[in-house]
């Protein structure tokens, strides 16, 4: 899968279809890798919304593909998703079909982005994110480092 796991910061921005003004966002984001699949939870936050708790499996198939889970404040979507090699894509929709949420994932500069759109009742938000390893300090003896690997 393109992101692996560890912890994620990510900022970016999100606006409705019809409006022309972005508000931004920020993320926080666990991937943790189980036996079935990977566990994703997040939470978002930014100047035009209340915090946001998100949750989600992505489990890979027999087929090549990913069968992926979201909870978010308020409702579930569920789908199918590419996420082995490019182009990453995933098309998630609810269980009455009122939701639906398509996004890509792709490699930037020392990042990953995620641009999407969410589709519910008659309201369309797009958004973008890029997403960067959270470096944390690793001690090995008398070292230091703020790499996400021991060094030699």
């Amino acid at each position: 899968m393109i992101i692996q796991p560890g912890s994620w910061r990510g900022a970016g921005s999100f606006r409705g279809l019809a409006e022309t003004r972005t508000s931004k966002v920020n993320a926080s984001v666990l991937v943790a890798e189980e036996d079935a699949g990977y566990l994703i939870r997040a939470d978002l936050n930014g100047e035009e919304i209340d915090d946001i708790e998100l949750s989600g499996w992505i489990v890979p198939d027999d087929f090549g593909t990913f069968e992926i889970s979201i909870r978010m404040d308020g409702f579930a979507v569920s789908g199918i998703g590419k996420l082995e090699s490019s182009p990453n894509l995933a098309v998630l929709r609810s269980e009455d079909q009122s939701t639906t949420v398509s996004f890509a994932l792709f490699e930037l500069r020392e990042a990953f982005g995620v641009r999407g759109f969410l589709l519910r009742d008659k309201r369309s938000i797009t958004w973008e994110v890029a997403l960067r390893p959270e470096h944390r300090a690793v001690v090995g003896g008398n070292v230091v480092s703020f790499s996400n690997r021991r060094r030699r």
